[in-house]
């Protein structure tokens, strides 16, 4: 991972849009940024942490209260007086290999205020410029996180004002163990575990085996429970039933006698009472066609023979208006017509004739005597005038007599009906007899309602069955599948505990590496040559010890600050160098603590033979002209920045451009 460049804009004392080329150039790896005290040099590193992980620079995990506060103490106060909703933000831009491609990624922050002092965030990420969605840009994040993990952060943006709190840390054990399970690409082999743990886990297993076949007998036992219930009241339904079917028999008993002194059922009743109702119907029904026959029809058959003749008459007359609409046609269109008819089969020979058969088609047409016109009538009301005409030549002359004569048989039959069942109501044996079958009716009626309702709860118990059924179908599936499993799981285990193993054994190795490579980092910066022997990390614990040539162990703080810091440098180099990543460091205020003879091996033995990308924030007084001199061949460029007084903002300035 390279960082290439970083864009502030209103951030900190940076007001305004400022960039920071820092791509190194070949063997250039070094980036020096020089300004005084409060130019904005630990803004510039808070920048990139910011930038680069968000919340989890402050140990967060989402936008909290502090997190807004504490962001929002970045807005630069002139830019926010001027426009207090403005935006305020960091762009970090870097480069990583994805397989055998660069890929240039550009992360970029931005926030501003609402009027309601709420902070909101926009969180945009591009890949060789192409806007990531939200799956791939959390992606890119937690790549970020793997290549430095939060917890070496202050390693590889490394403040030298807070030396002293990195190493008397008491987590700093802890923070050494998870940099160098995740440098040494152990992380994976720790996740495999926790997954294989978590996936199959035997005390889990076993538990649910357990607590399976536990449910297995309880669902054993309900279902036992609810059949014998159901059963009960099936064997209630069956009582009711013979005890239904004996009432039964005795209604039909009581209906035998009653029928024998003639009298009628209800349902008997009912169907004389229908009929009745029927007759009537039909009766009233014959009656309206009487009528509607008599309004239509009598008028036209006591004036048959006026309307025979005047139908006549209306035929004639229609004969004759077709006559003078031939002759019309003929006398004003005939010889045009003709000679047309010659022209096109060539008869022109034949022109005296036609003339000789034209006129006597005209003669023809000419009646000698014309009547007179009497009716003016259309078509259709002709029509209607034959068709009535017809009904009534065609009628049956005794169709009345014959609905006469079914209206008689419908009163004959109302009368009948009436008196079987005025007889039937008459009788008081009769009644009392019918009481006794009214009663055996209800209880008819209340053994079937009992029956249903007992069917009806027999239903639901019949459902609860099959659902209890399935149910232990499916934990006997479950357990049968479980037993199945418990090769697998057992496999698992083993598993677990040879990648337990094998993370063990490969961090014992590489923390052995580790070890020797502080050591020989930390001897090769420390002016005292002898005064260190070896840097020991205890593979278990982690807990770092330096021994003397006497194997003396030497507590840190016994060392200088100075040294302090060199170790820690050390212990960075170590972790680079051991995982053979390529990855970023940014050192602030790298010198401030240092000697003379300290700064010089800083110098010569760490910034001017460091093979990967170094970003150093130095204040003006921590590199002279002469050391910015010799470390010419491994410096890429050198920014100047400025705070001034006079605007209350920060200028930048690159060496050289």
């Amino acid at each position: 991972m390279i960082i290439k460049k970083i864009v502030l804009n209103n951030f900190g004392p940076y007001k305004g849009t400022h960039e920071f080329e820092l791509d190194p150039e070949k063997e250039r790896t070094v980036s020096i940024i020089m300004g005084h005290n409060g130019a904005g040099k630990t803004t510039l590193l808070e920048a990139i942490q910011l930038g680069l992980y968000g919340s989890f620079v402050w140990g967060l995990k989402n936008m909290n209260v502090k997190y807004q506060e504490m962001v929002k103490q970045k807005f630069n106060r002139i830019a926010r007086s001027e426009a207090p909703e403005g935006e305020f933000g960091i762009s970090v831009y870097f480069q990583w290999k994805t397989g055998r491609t660069l890929d240039l990624i550009q992360l970029e922050r931005r926030w501003w205020i609402s009027i309601n002092g709420k902070l909101n965030e926009d969180q945009l990420i591009t890949r060789n410029k192409v806007l990531l969605d939200k799956a791939e840009a959390f992606e890119v994040e937690e790549r970020i996180r793997s290549i430095i993990p939060p917890s070496l952060m202050e390693f590889f943006l490394f403040d030298g004002e807070r030396i002293d709190s990195i190493l008397r840390n008491n987590d700093f054990s802890t923070v050494l163990r998870e940099g160098a399970i995740n440098m040494f690409g152990l992380d994976i082999v720790s996740r495999l575990q926790v997954d294989l743990q978590n996936s199959f886990n035997k005390d889990a297993y076993q538990k649910n085996i357990f607590s399976d076949e536990h449910l297995q007998i309880e669902t054993r036992h309900e279902l036992e429970q609810v059949k014998m219930k159901y059963d009960d009241l099936l064997g209630q339904v069956t009582i009711l039933e013979q005890e239904t079917e004996i009432i039964k028999q005795l209604k039909e008993n009581l209906i035998d006698e009653f029928r024998v002194h003639g009298g009628l059922s209800a349902e008997e009743q009912r169907n004389l009472e229908a009929k009745i109702k029927e007759n009537e119907m039909r009766r009233s029904k014959m009656n309206e066609t009487i009528k509607e026959k008599i309004a239509e029809h009598l008028p036209f058959q006591i004036a048959s023979s006026v309307l025979g003749k005047t139908v006549a008459r209306l035929e004639k007359e229609k004969y004759a208006r077709t006559m003078n609409a031939a002759y019309d046609i003929i006398a004003t269109k005939g010889r045009d017509l003709l000679e047309e008819w010659s022209r096109k089969y060539n008869n022109l020979n034949a022109k005296d004739s036609t003339e000789s058969f034209l006129s006597y088609m005209i003669d023809s047409l000419t009646e000698k005597d014309q009547d007179e016109f009497w009716h003016d009538v259309s078509e259709t009301e002709l029509r209607k005038l034959l068709t009535k005409r017809d009904e009534i030549l065609n009628s049956d002359p005794d169709i009345y007599r014959k609905y006469f004569k079914t209206i008689s048989q419908h009163t004959s039959q109302i009368q009948s009906y009436r008196k079987k069942l005025e007889k039937s109501i008459a009788e008081s044996a009769l009644r009392d007899k019918w009481n006794e079958i009214e009663k055996t009716n209800e209880l008819i009626a209340e053994k079937s309602f009992l029956c249903r309702k007992l069917l009806e709860e027999a239903s639901v118990h019949a459902d609860k069955i099959a659902e209890l059924e399935l149910q232990l179908e499916k934990i006997s599936a479950k357990l049968n599948e479980s037993q199945r499993d418990e090769s697998v799981v057992n496999l698992a285990e083993k598993i677990r505990i040879l990648m337990k193993d094998f993370e063990s054994q490969s961090l014992r190795l590489q923390v052995q590496k580790l070890s020797e490579e502080i050591t020989r980092r930390f001897t090769n910066l420390i002016q005292k040559k002898e005064y260190v022997h070896k840097v020991d990390i205890n593979p278990t614990n982690f807990e770092l010890k330096l021994f003397g040539s006497q194997g003396i162990e030497i507590p840190p703080q016994y060392m200088s600050a100075g040294e302090r810091q060199l170790l820690l440098l050390a212990i960075i180099q170590a972790f680079i160098t051991t995982s053979g990543r390529q990855m970023p460091l940014v050192l602030d205020t790298l010198m401030g603590r240092l000697d003379l003879n300290h700064r010089n091996a800083i110098i010569s033995r760490f910034l001017a033979q460091t093979p990967f990308q170094t970003i150093v924030l130095a204040t003006d007084s921590e590199f002279s002209k002469e050391d910015i001199q010799q470390l010419k061949p491994v410096v890429s460029k050198v920014y100047d920045i400025y705070f001034l007084d006079e605007t209350g903002k920060t200028e930048v300035k690159q060496r050289g451009a």
